[in-house]
């Protein structure tokens, strides 16, 4: 029966993406869309519903799926290589989006970025049915929380909360599956929440080391000089975002736990 399904998805996937190309070769959106719903529907067990009535008493649920071109971006090329699964996924912010050498430094480990626009917590859990389950990775490094603080003024109990809804949603739809979080990081161009970032990376890091299957990794620490002030070479033009130096620093950090 379970073999009748899976080719009957594959027939009904196929055909959507030939009906759905246009006389320049471009594809649909929609349609892709309801192509990677019929796959989810098959391939993931995962009540989205229970997780966001759940966010919705913590976090502000309104518009969510501001990213969505970027969902749908990857939605596309997993049309075209295939679902990569039981990998170790990247899942965050612009961070993680703009580290384009990612696959290179993390060499030999195989790595999919999933990161996407300037994500917070509550987004990644609302996105989670198509950018962490499809791939059951085997481990999952985490970068968010910086756009929660910078961007939306959460306070540090609320980003603490969502944190501990993603891990729960993990924890239960992948048991297996280990968590690293990256701590959110100092920057330039947001200075003046440096006290109010490093004390929620103080929360996140005592909360995580009471919790199994998840690990706190800390770059803030190697972001900072001595007398506290921020590096001002790690960064590109926007202050915000590292350059190479910046991202060679996180890859000598977070590839050894990995």
């Amino acid at each position: 029966m379970k073999t009748f399904i899976n080719l009957t998805l594959i027939f009904l996937f196929s055909t959507i993406s030939l009906n759905c190309s246009n006389s320049k070769g471009k594809t649909n959106d929609t349609h892709f869309k309801q192509a990677s719903a019929i796959i989810l529907e098959e391939d993931t067990i995962f009540d989205k519903e229970r997780y966001i009535k759940e966010l919705a008493l913590i976090a502000d649920t309104n518009n969510l799926d501001r990213f969505e071109r970027e969902i749908i971006r990857f939605k596309k090329q997993d049309s075209v290589n295939g679902i990569i699964k039981n990998e170790i996924l990247f899942i965050g912010s612009s961070s993680f989006r703009k580290w384009k050498t990612m696959e290179q430094d993390m060499f030999p480990l195989k790595v999919l970025n999933r990161g996407f626009g300037g994500s917070t917590i509550p987004e990644i859990i609302w996105y989670a049915d198509k950018i962490i389950f499809p791939y059951s990775p085997k481990t999952i490094v985490l970068y968010a929380g910086e756009n929660d603080i910078a961007n939306n003024e959460t306070e540090s109990k609320t980003v603490l909360k969502t944190l501990k809804l993603f891990v729960k949603m993990i924890k239960y739809n992948l048991p297996e599956t280990k968590i690293y979080f990256v701590s959110i990081k100092p920057s330039l161009a947001r200075s003046k929440y440096y006290e109010k970032m490093e004390s929620t990376n103080k929360i996140l890091k005592n909360y995580i080391k009471n919790t199994n299957n998840i690990y706190y990794i800390d770059v803030f620490s190697s972001m900072i000089n001595a007398d506290k002030t921020i590096k001002d070479d790690i960064f590109i033009k926007d202050k915000l975002h590292l350059n190479t130096k910046g991202y060679n620093i996180w890859k000598e950090i977070i590839k050894p736990y990995l």
